[in-house]
């Protein structure tokens, strides 16, 4: 089950750190490491199933009370001590009940850190106003692109140069402040 994590320094007043919608955090997640299939026929013409795991995992978000599942491919990474999860949304035709997903609608990746211990996982995202300070500032030097309609940015640069931020900024609470992003779940075990 999941619950929003609240930032160390969140006095509860505010209403920025309620981002999550009812998707989020009153769905069971499902994470599980995804395996293509496939059938082929071996030499005597009979069919034969091969599964092979692949280097990512399928984040699934089921409401309890009805049919409607929101789904993510999550790619997990190393950079220094730090584990990270790179979110793709898939499955749009419910994006709008999920703030996760609606957050990622150009189908762009979206980046938390994760942090294990006592059967709980949590995640903390990294925030669009953590990277637009750092670039403001001029603190990181990254390519991105204004999108008006939408009175935000994205990110452009390429994966070698998003890693390269991560490696030298990330473990730099001056600059990220993993415990103090404005979505941050926990998720508990349920088996």
């Amino acid at each position: 089950m999941a619950k929003e994590a609240k930032p160390k320094n969140d006095s509860g007043s505010s209403s920025d750190s309620k981002i999550w919608g009812l998707a989020d955090t009153t769905s069971t997640w499902t994470i599980k490491r995804y395996f293509s299939k496939w059938v082929v026929k071996n030499k005597k013409g009979e069919d034969s199933t091969t599964l092979k795991p692949e280097h990512y995992y399928l984040a699934k978000l089921a409401q309890p009370l009805d049919s409607v599942n929101y789904e993510f491919k999550v790619v997990l990474f190393r950079i220094k001590s730090g584990l990270y999860a790179d979110f793709v949304p898939m499955n749009k035709d419910n994006w709008m009940n999920s703030r996760l997903a609606s957050g990622s609608l150009f189908e762009v990746h979206s980046l938390a850190r994760i942090t294990l211990g006592n059967n709980k996982m949590k995640l903390s995202w990294l925030g669009a106003d953590c990277m637009k300070e750092m670039i403001e500032k001029k603190r990181v030097r990254i390519k991105y692109q204004w999108m008006k309609d939408a009175n935000r940015f994205v990110l452009t640069a390429t994966p070698n140069d998003l890693t390269g931020m991560i490696d030298i900024y990330a473990n730099q609470k001056r600059f990220i402040d993993w415990e103090n992003q404005k979505a941050m779940l926990e998720l508990n075990r349920l088996n």
